[in-house]
């Protein structure tokens, strides 16, 4: 059973140096060296091939491939997994893949997602210029801007649904009787409002009750808009181009951002809408002429 380590730490310099309880990872030149509670055990960095993650049971496991894999240690903090095992993986000059099923090739590490399409555009799916396009993508100069068309995610959209209709109920069922006409007509929309608002802050908040997702690209960052039930716009996100690091696909048929440590899934139709928006998402930044610094 592979031990699982707590309060991990990475220290990341010349070298590279993944330590948590009992357990340290060490990179010099030409070894990595691993030990855990006394035992020791080394690899010729020349024969490492690739850096990996894999989740079991809420736990998350360091595999590191030579002739075999072999897992060095569990642990339950994720993030502090993954940007260790990124980071080792970058100063190796290896493979890196994620549990999360994003990778990144051994001569990827340092860059963004638009580099990567610009410096290997073989390596991303590119849309039929015949067919039918599913985005309608503006382009003047080097901004690009388009709307995704996401969709609200069935169970949060069910639920707000079931607040309304609370809300409706609650508006009918209690006497609201004032001496002002005005307010005898308000309070009655009280809940309904009371309902709304917090939901507008929960998909500010917490992106849920989003779709259409509005996404605008130039040399100063890149701007998603989410619309509140896929209608009423939200104040913009602004993200660096240099923190885009992942754009991918996942097998229920959703488009993933990550943007430095935060992901960001939309939900589409079915797999192959999501296919096709991601391809026509490549297409459109691979004509981006710009520098990321």
């Amino acid at each position: 059973m592979t031990a699982i380590v707590n309060n991990l730490t990475l220290q990341d310099g010349e070298g590279i140096s993944i330590k948590g309880e009992g357990m340290s990872l060490e990179l010099s030149d030409d070894k990595l060296n691993f030990s855990h509670n006394g035992n020791e055990q080394s690899w010729d960095t020349a024969g490492v091939s690739e850096v990996s993650t894999t989740s079991k049971d809420g736990n998350y496991q360091l595999v590191v491939s030579t002739d075999e894999d072999s897992i060095l240690f569990s642990t339950r903090d994720e993030l502090q997994l993954l940007n260790s095992a990124e980071a080792l993986a970058s100063q190796l000059g290896v493979r890196f893949s994620e549990h999360t099923g994003r990778s990144v090739e051994a001569d990827e590490h340092g860059m963004n997602v638009i580099e990567q399409i610009q410096e290997f555009p073989e390596r991303w799916p590119h849309s039929n210029v015949e067919g039918t396009p599913m985005m309608r993508i503006n382009r003047v100069g080097n901004i690009i801007q388009f709307t995704i068309p996401s969709e609200l995610e069935k169970m949060s959209f069910r639920l707000f649904l079931g607040g309304l209709f609370v809300a409706v109920i609650a508006s009918i069922q209690i006497d609201y009787t004032f001496d002002s006409y005005v307010l005898t007509v308000l309070m009655p929309l009280l809940p309904l409002v009371a309902i709304i608002s917090v939901a507008i802050i929960f998909a500010i908040k917490s992106d849920i009750l989003v779709a259409n997702h509005s996404v605008a690209m130039n040399k100063s960052g890149i701007f998603i808009q989410p619309k509140f039930l896929g209608y009423f716009g939200l104040p913009s996100i602004q993200h660096s181009l240099s923190d885009f690091r992942d754009l991918d696909l996942t097998d229920s048929g959703s488009i993933t951002f990550l943007f430095g440590e935060n992901r960001m899934t939309l939900n589409l139709e079915d797999k192959y809408q999501a296919e096709w928006i991601l391809s026509e998402i490549v297409d459109a930044i691979s004509n981006l002429k710009m520098k990321v610094s």
